[in-house]
């Protein structure tokens, strides 16, 4: 049964590939995880987790997978029945997923709303100032740690960042 699961998602990502008309290479980078990990999804050797499958979707707006919620809590992240990609959930059910529908998604992803961002960042940091135990130090490290493994992961062309120190 595991196998069939692992080919499922072999088959959902390589449909998404295909839609948005990405390489193995291109889409990594895209959702920012390495080429091997989509490799090792598109030849079935693993399965996409839920937190994979959520940087799909924000990187994408397509949905590969789902995880319905029980009393007990999640069950697990599983495929789209027949590895379909969707855009979204309706009453009727799926949304086929369409190179329309990237493009509108990534249009919505404008730098003027970054504001959100950068709101968030500030307020985790002010917060971080007001505990009287140093956490200040510790969270900008982490930030800092964060965005230069960010810049490498994405290839961003930043200039003028300093490197944390190891």
């Amino acid at each position: 049964m595991k196998r069939i699961e692992t080919l499922k998602w072999a088959a959902s990502l390589k449909k998404l590939r295909r839609i948005i008309g990405t390489t193995q290479p291109e889409f990594a980078e895209l959702i920012g995880v390495s080429t091997g990990l989509i490799k090792y999804v598109e030849t079935g050797r693993r399965n996409v987790t839920r937190k994979l499958g959520a940087k799909i979707q924000m990187a994408t707006g397509a949905i590969i997978g789902e995880s319905k919620v029980t009393a007990k809590g999640f069950r697990p992240y599983e495929p789209l029945e027949g590895s379909a990609v969707i855009s979204v959930w309706t009453r009727k059910g799926g949304v086929p997923f369409t190179l329309a529908k990237f493009q509108e998604h990534r249009a919505t992803c404008q730098p003027e709303r970054i504001d959100d961002l950068v709101k968030t960042l500030a307020m985790l940091f002010k917060a971080a100032s007001r505990v009287k135990t140093g956490k200040l130090h510790g969270l900008r490290w982490s930030f800092m740690e964060w965005a230069q493994e960010s810049i490498d992961r994405f290839k961003l062309p930043v200039q003028g960042m300093k490197k944390p120190a190891r």
